[in-house]
């Protein structure tokens, strides 16, 4: 039997507290819309190893955050994407190394026929989402 994946989309999760939020799934985690998820720490843990994929899905975790401490791990394939303003970064590691927060990010063009949206003409970024 073919186990499909479980996957979570969540929605805007705020704690006035400024607590933590932790979001686990045998699936991918992704974000509804424009939602942000603003806590102290979150910790999210996205797994598809084992289980077959929408033929759609392409992100393993697509999050907008706000928050202090943010611990991902994933498994399986699958691009990360965490909208969350640089100036609030202090370590990354990624694949179990420390990386270079000092050098340019890479910057992404749109790729031939790529469309932003109907009401856009520009890539969202977190300087254009970012909220006062």
């Amino acid at each position: 039997a073919t186990k499909t994946a479980a996957n979570i989309i969540v929605g805007a999760l705020s704690n006035s507290g400024r607590g933590d939020v932790i979001l686990s799934a045998e699936g991918a985690i992704t974000k509804a819309n424009a939602s942000m998820i603003l806590a102290d720490a979150l910790t999210a843990q996205a797994s598809m190893v084992g289980l077959t994929a929408p033929v759609d899905q392409t992100w393993l975790v697509d999050l907008a955050t706000k928050v202090n401490t943010l611990s991902l791990n994933t498994d399986g394939r699958g691009d990360v994407r965490v909208l969350q303003d640089r100036s609030r970064l202090r370590h990354v590691i990624s694949r179990g190394n420390p990386v270079n927060l000092d050098r340019p990010w890479p910057t992404k063009n749109r790729l031939p026929g790529e469309k932003v949206g109907n009401w856009a003409d520009e890539i969202l970024t977190w300087e254009r989402a970012a909220l006062p």
